[in-house]
Parts: C-alpha cells; sequence; structure tokens
C-alpha cells in the first residue's frame, strides 16, 4: 500500500484550479441551496429569538453549578453572523475580482485567504472570549523561520480545527493549506471560500482511498517558502470510544508496530498513514511542525458548551520544528518515524494535560 501510494502521489501536480473535492458538480450545488438559504435565515429567526431566550438561559446558568446556557447560544449567534457576513463578502469578491490567471488569480486567491483568516479570528476570538481560554504557547519562534512547512496538529476538540491558522497562519502571515474531511462542506463558508482555495476535502468513507490520497499529496506540490499545509494525522477526533476502534481495527492488520502504537496510546489516536506520508514524499524540502496541545479535550462536541466551567481553561501548546533533513522520506522509514512521533506526543499530553482533561 505505502509503495502504491507514492506512484499515485507523482501523477497529479499542485494546480489551485484544481477542484478541492471528489464530489460532483449537482451534489455540491445541492447542498449549497440548502446551506446558503438555512444560515442567513437562522440567524433572523435566532436574532429574533435571542431577547425571549436571554432570561431563561441566565436562569439556567444561574440554577446550574457550570452555568454554559447563554453562553452558547452567544456562540451560536456570533457563529450564524459570521457564517452569513461571510456568505456575502464571498459573493462581492466573486463579483469585483478577476478570477482568470496571472496576477488576477492571485488577487482573487488573496482576498479568499483574507476573508478565511478573518472568519477564523472571529469566532475563535468570541468563543476565547466568552469562556474564557488562556493559551500558553512554547516553541512559537518555530513558525517565525521561513521555509515551507508540513504542519501536523492534535485533533481533540472542536476548536482545534483552528488553533493552527491562529499559531501558525497568523503570526507568519503563511498562506496555509488544509486537509479537511468533506463533510465539513455543510458548513457554508467553509464551503464558499475553501474551495477557491488549495485545500482538500476528503471522503473518508471512500472505498477507493488511492484519489483521495492523491489529492492530500498535490497539496504538498508547490510550496514557497511561506506556504505550509495542515493535516491532522489522526484523521478524527481523539475520544476513548475512537482509541478503542483504532486498536480494535490495527489488530485485524498484518503490521505488528501499528498494533503496537495503537496499544501504547493513551490520550491520541495512532496515526493514519496514507495521507501524511503522501504530503512528506510530495514535499521534500518541507520541515515539519508539530503541533501539541491540552486543555481543549472538554469541547469535543456542540453540547460539551454547557458543561465547560464558569472559569473556562488553560490551553497549552508545543510547538515543534523538524528540519526536513531530519524526516525520513522513505515509506517505511517514515512510517516508523510518524508513529514514534505521535508516541512522543502523547507523553507529553500525559504530563501536562490539566485535571479536568483525564476525566472527559
Amino acid at each position: 500500500m505505502l509503495d502504491h501510494m507514492g506512484s499515485l502521489v507523482t501523477t497529479i501536480p499542485y494546480d489551485s484550479r484544481a477542484r478541492p473535492s471528489s464530489e460532483s458538480v449537482r451534489s455540491r450545488w445541492s447542498r449549497r441551496a440548502l446551506t446558503w438559504t438555512l444560515a442567513p435565515l437562522a440567524l433572523v429567526l435566532l436574532s429574533c429569538a435571542l431577547p425571549l431566550l436571554a432570561l431563561p438561559a441566565l436562569i439556567a446558568d444561574a440554577l446550574g453549578s457550570r452555568p454554559g446556557h447563554l453562553r452558547a447560544l452567544l456562540v451560536m449567534w456570533i457563529v450564524l453572523a459570521a457564517e452569513t457576513a461571510g456568505l456575502a463578502a464571498g459573493a462581492l469578491i466573486w463579483a469585483t475580482s478577476p478570477q482568470a490567471g496571472g496576477s488576477g488569480r492571485a488577487r482573487y486567491e488573496e482576498r479568499n485567504r483574507a476573508l478565511q483568516a478573518a472568519w477564523i479570528q472571529t469566532i475563535f476570538g468570541a468563543v476565547s472570549r466568552l469562556f474564557p481560554l488562556e493559551l500558553e504557547v512554547s516553541g512559537a519562534e518555530a513558525v517565525a523561520k521561513p521555509g515551507a512547512l508540513i504542519v501536523l496538529s492534535r485533533h481533540s476538540s472542536l476548536l482545534d480545527t483552528l488553533l493552527p491558522a491562529i499559531l501558525v497562519a497568523g503570526p507568519s502571515l503563511r498562506r496555509l493549506r488544509y486537509v479537511l474531511k468533506q463533510e465539513l462542506l455543510w458548513d457554508p463558508c467553509l464551503d464558499l471560500v475553501g474551495q477557491r482555495l488549495p485545500n482538500a476535502f476528503v471522503a473518508r468513507g471512500a472505498q477507493d482511498k488511492g484519489p483521495e490520497v492523491a489529492r492530500i499529496g498535490a497539496l504538498g506540490r508547490g510550496l514557497g517558502p511561506t506556504d505550509a499545509v495542515l493535516i491532522y494525522p489522526e484523521g478524527t477526533r481523539f475520544s476513548p470510544q475512537a482509541l478503542e476502534r483504532a486498536r480494535a481495527w490495527a489488530r485485524a492488520q498484518s503490521s505488528s508496530a501499528l498494533g503496537k502504537t495503537a496499544e501504547a496510546c493513551r490520550h491520541v489516536l495512532p496515526p493514519r498513514l496514507p495521507g501524511t506520508l503522501a504530503l512528506l514524499q510530495a514535499a521534500p524540502q518541507a520541515d515539519v511542525l508539530v503541533v501539541a496541545h491540552t486543555g481543549l479535550e472538554a469541547l469535543r462536541g456542540i453540547s460539551d458548551i454547557l458543561r465547560l466551567p464558569r472559569a473556562g481553561a488553560r490551553v497549552q501548546v508545543r510547538l515543534t520544528r523538524i528540519p526536513a533533513a531530519e524526516v525520513p522520506r522513505g515509506s517505511e522509514q517514515a512510517a516508523a518515524w510518524l508513529q514514534a512521533l505521535w508516541l512522543d506526543l502523547d507523553r507529553w499530553v500525559e504530563s501536562n494535560r490539566a485535571p479536568q482533561s483525564a476525566r472527559s
């Protein structure tokens, strides 16, 4: 599988105009007709109902040991407002920017990238202030040095999908490409802007994974000194149930190394190899940046907002940059290296997690 994957990657060069998802045009526009209508409508309805809902939420918060009802309402309103504003801004960009090749196309991408950054900063900033979140980052200097990056991030909550964009793309003005699950296309603004930029929305349940792996690898081609590609090697959010499923799957494979990695993990999922290895092979000049974090585990799902403590959360982040020369590029060597890297991340989480993380 690993050797075959390599041949798949080399067949598809990066092209910023390539479709970032494998869905059909009919499927795309059927979904957009629904989501692009519902987001503004939901914002209007919630805005009208917010005064009526605020009082019951305040009462529930006063009676509860971990009040979060009013904050949940405010987060919902902010997200819907950001989605609606993003759709309007995206339509304006489409109407006023040339999309042909050359400088016109580059300008079109830059305006969409700026809109994507504003959307992320709005949502992350609102959540981090309402709950609040206290970020403690070590290794921030690893981002400042120029050079292409492959960013490998832990995935344990809803909010950590925004964290690398805040820490990597923001401070260094990097043009960040994303590997995301195709289900996120149901987010209307991410669907609109995300598919205009060099990203890959992958179908995780696809029977033939070859084309999906190839599109991930293609994101690694043509990386400049201010470019980066973000992937979550675990493939899905960590949970105890997901870890047990991953262990069961690993036991059924012929690789004893994969089974040992899965059994040794406590706070992360064993990395899914093909996509990450495709990026490593496609961008041999790129350094690797590992984003380790803990403190967001309590926010795995939407309903968890109601259970977050009044004091919020302390989020610890460790950024580690590994020079390209130290990253194995052969399939077998890179697979062993990645598994060892993830076990080190697991140990770091064990050493730094907050007490509430142990109970989540």
